[in-house]
């Protein structure tokens, strides 16, 4: 569907993505979006076309992090990898739950598991991070794993107690110059934890909103839809998220998500 007709007259042009998927009744809250962010996203035509997934924390809204630490629905299982000596050198490999990612000296865009080389331990260090954060859904196992990191210190982490089944190792040149804390993530729990953390969806803003220092600069009320349908490609996530983590990250609300071809 590319136009709105009134008659045989063409009055608007839109993209399918603009449109609601499904038919169920679209239910809708009220909440506060937290200043300093820009919730949505607006097309050529000024008109929103990606529609921001909220999370709720300390009682107002923020965008939507599936990476982000919560105490909902597990405690993570941890285990670190931490530099030292010297930035890896090219072929230097950490391997996480079977799959490698190698160092090299500036990583191809086109290939997520390259890790570049940093000028210093704590570049390094960060830029693996991202690279486990970007392929959070592609170790082979059934919950993301993800990374944070704290100067040369890489924590990688899986929910609960499945993530301890996760392994963790690394094959470097100079064996001296990366240690591995455990050669399997542990101490993951379950639990039963309320939401609450910004890893944790509540809703879908129905529309644009800038909260930013260019926009509004203010906590400000505004709706929430959550109940619904939604086209997967109509929302504003996270680069790398795919359909099933969404799926799986609004299981126990009222949205539904949906791919449309």
């Amino acid at each position: 569907m590319d136009k709105i007709l009134a008659g045989n007259e063409a009055i608007q042009t839109v993209s399918p993505i603009e449109l609601f998927a499904g038919e169920k009744q679209v239910v809708t809250s009220r909440g506060i979006a937290a200043s300093g962010n820009v919730f949505g996203a607006l097309n050529d035509q000024n008109h929103t076309h990606l529609f921001a997934v909220v999370a709720e924390v300390g009682g107002k809204l923020v965008p939507w992090d599936p990476t982000a630490d919560s105490n909902s629905p597990a405690a993570f299982a941890t285990a670190t990898v931490t530099l030292a000596n010297a930035v890896p050198v090219a072929g230097d490999i950490v391997t996480v739950n079977g799959v490698e990612l190698e160092f090299v000296a500036a990583a191809d865009d086109d290939t997520a598991l390259e890790v570049s080389i940093g000028a210093d331990l704590a570049t390094s260090a960060a830029n693996l991070a991202a690279a486990i954060n970007e392929n959070r859904n592609n170790f082979g196992h059934p919950d993301p794993i993800t990374a944070t990191v704290a100067g040369a210190v890489v924590t990688v982490r899986a929910p609960g107690d499945a993530g301890e089944a996760v392994t963790l190792t690394r094959t470097f040149a100079t064996g001296a110059n990366a240690t591995v804390s455990n050669g399997t993530l542990e101490t993951g729990t379950d639990n039963d934890a309320a939401p609450g953390g910004a890893n944790v969806p509540v809703g879908v803003l129905p529309h644009y909103l800038d909260t930013s220092a260019t926009g509004t600069n203010a906590d400000t009320e505004t709706n929430v839809i959550v109940e619904a349908v939604f086209n997967f490609s109509a929302l504003q996530v996270p680069l790398g998220t795919t359909l099933a983590e969404l799926r799986s990250a609004f299981r126990r609300s009222g949205i539904v998500i949906e791919q449309l071809n």
